[in-house]
């Protein structure tokens, strides 16, 4: 996997805690909430973490491993439960996501521990802005899929030769004819239409004789 985006957040009030991190993959995958610690003998990256719990004997109720009452039934936890580090002390804490070798691991935190020190390099200057770590996936798909359409947009545009793109007269279609008032009104002889009442021939006596 590589590295393609690294964002840091100076954090402040925390003499150990120094930044925050987030690290993108290959453009499809995040990981966020990492932090820059310094620790004793220097600078170290510390990936995203939760706190491991353990269940009492009593009650079977789930308690954080630094409890020393079970907070459901109130009995008396033992000390120093779960695994230790190669230091003996009691681990706390378990990444949820973590480098699985050294070489990557290195590659890792130098890259992070990078972006750090230039971060704290702008901080320095006027008007400096610190990193948006909060920013939600939706509105970066929206911004992706902005930009893409954009991106296709200006392509079409390119790609489509000049005469494709203005209607020619011989393209244009030609309005439509309407036929002339004497063949709209339809032929007056047709068959189908009834014959016309004869006239009737007078008769003298004002009455009419009809043939």
């Amino acid at each position: 996997m590589r590295i393609t985006d690294v964002k840091v957040k100076l954090a402040h009030g925390d003499e150990k805690l120094l930044a925050f991190a987030s690290v993108t993959f290959d453009n499809c995958f995040v990981v966020r909430d990492i932090k820059v610690i310094q620790g004793a003998t220097g600078l170290f990256v510390a990936m995203p973490s939760r706190k491991i719990t353990d269940r009492c004997s009593s009650c079977g109720a789930k308690n954080l491993l630094q409890s020393r009452f079970c907070s459901h039934c109130g009995t008396r936890l033992p000390e120093r439960r779960g695994a230790t580090d190669t230091r003996g002390r009691s681990k706390f804490h378990a990444d949820i996501a973590h480098p699985i070798n050294s070489r990557y691991r290195k590659e890792l935190q130098e890259a992070i521990l990078k972006c750090y020190q230039g971060e704290i390099s702008r901080s320095k200057q006027p008007g400096y802005v610190p990193a948006n770590l909060e920013e939600t996936d939706a509105d970066s798909a929206a911004a992706s899929n902005e930009e893409a359409q954009g991106m296709s947009a200006t392509a079409t545009s390119e790609n489509t030769p000049p005469q494709a793109q203005k209607s020619t007269p011989e393209q244009t279609a030609p309005p439509e004819q309407t036929a002339p008032p004497e063949q709209a009104a339809g032929p007056a002889d047709d068959e189908d239409a009834p014959p016309a009442p004869r006239k009737a021939k007078g008769d003298g006596a004002g009455m009419g004789i009809f043939a």
